[in-house]
């Protein structure tokens, strides 16, 4: 895993801002790292970096076929650039969306786990914002979140790129989290709460 230390300012961090924003973005970033641990590519490699095939038989037919969920999910999206209309392709982008999605809980958990650890440091840490009383601070991790995937238009390279567009990056990483749907009261059988979610871990 490489974090460029450059990273670890303002807008993706920022010590003045409340741990549920920097979770919700740096975070997530860092979670998103350690899940390719585990994507397509990584899970091909053992604890010391090298490449070995520890999985049994029934652990790659699984990965396989839970795999195959965010293939299909990430090819129904689409995107245009220069006035054309493309899918993604969920094959290509596979370890990335994977990342995405497990980055998500990851970051959460380790938020909530900084929470139970110190609550004291952490009321004072998770104050809401001026002007966005009106979410809850769980819903403003996911808003840092999909705040870090903003993005004007659609890169040159985006039939190229092993990374989804963003907008398709948070659509599909928060439709398949249970946990979003319920902090956000989503109605089911909708984009963002659909009856079938994709999960790997």
């Amino acid at each position: 895993m490489f974090i460029s230390t450059g990273i670890l300012q303002s807008p993706k961090f920022d010590i003045n801002q409340p741990d549920y924003i920097n979770y919700g973005n740096i975070g997530s970033t860092i979670g998103h790292e350690l899940t390719h641990a585990f994507d397509n590519n990584g899970k091909n490699y053992d604890a010391e970096g090298k490449e070995f095939n520890w999985w049994t038989d029934n652990d790659s037919d699984e990965f396989d076929e839970f795999s195959q969920c965010f293939i299909d999910q990430y090819n129904s999206y689409s995107f245009e650039l220069e006035g054309e209309e493309y899918n993604v392709d969920g094959e290509r982008t596979l370890g990335e969306n994977l990342a995405d999605n497990g980055e998500l809980d990851r970051a959460y958990e380790a938020w909530k786990l900084s929470i139970e650890n110190n609550p004291e440091k952490a009321k004072e840490r998770n104050k809401l914002l001026p002007g966005l009383s009106n979410y809850t601070m769980d819903q403003l991790f996911y808003i840092s979140f999909a705040h870090s995937f903003c993005e004007v238009g659609v890169s040159e390279y985006a039939n190229e790129d092993e990374h989804s567009p963003g907008k398709s990056r948070v659509n599909g990483s928060v439709s398949n989290n249970e946990r979003f749907a319920k902090i956000f009261n989503c109605p089911t059988k909708k984009p963002m709460n659909p009856d079938m979610k994709c999960v790997l871990w």
